[in-house]
């Protein structure tokens, strides 16, 4: 990851970077190529190539940027990622829900695929908050009970 990612200001973010960059993180970290299909499919295998595929501006795509920012967002403890990927995620929920209740879309590949990836962004948020959570909970207890 760049480190100018890290470093930069507020208003001098920039934000093609920061998301090609967050995308390429994501792929290598979740991504995972079978090396026997007979045993396995891998995990998000072909994702990259269904993206091409949709297009960037394809809710696969949208639902793939949301996870990728939030996952960079907690390597690199920036508040602005986070931030950046709930505001998308909260614009994508309307569009995807629309999606889900159209027969004819709800049953593709991309919408499944989408579910996934969503899904993931609400663990890796809710695991985080429990993890402060349970931070918050012990540095309490230290205050309270002396060594």
């Amino acid at each position: 990851m760049p480190e100018s990612i890290l470093l930069c200001e507020l208003g001098n973010l920039n934000w093609p970077e920061i998301e090609s960059s967050a995308f390429q993180t994501f792929t290598f970290d979740y991504c995972i190529s079978s090396s026997n299909r007979a045993v396995s499919r891998g995990y998000l295998n072909g994702l990259v190539s269904l993206i091409e595929k949709a297009g960037p501006a394809s809710i696969i795509a949208q639902s793939c940027k949301v996870i990728s920012l939030a996952n960079l967002g907690k390597k690199a403890a920036s508040p602005i990622l986070l931030q950046k990927a709930e505001t998308l995620y909260f614009d994508l929920l309307p569009t995807f829900r629309w999606t889900i209740s159209n027969e004819r879309k709800s049953t593709t590949i991309q919408s499944l695929i989408t579910a996934v990836l969503l899904g993931l962004y609400e663990v890796s948020i809710a695991c985080g908050q429990v993890i402060n959570t349970l931070f918050d909970v012990d540095r309490s207890l230290r205050l309270l009970v002396p060594n």
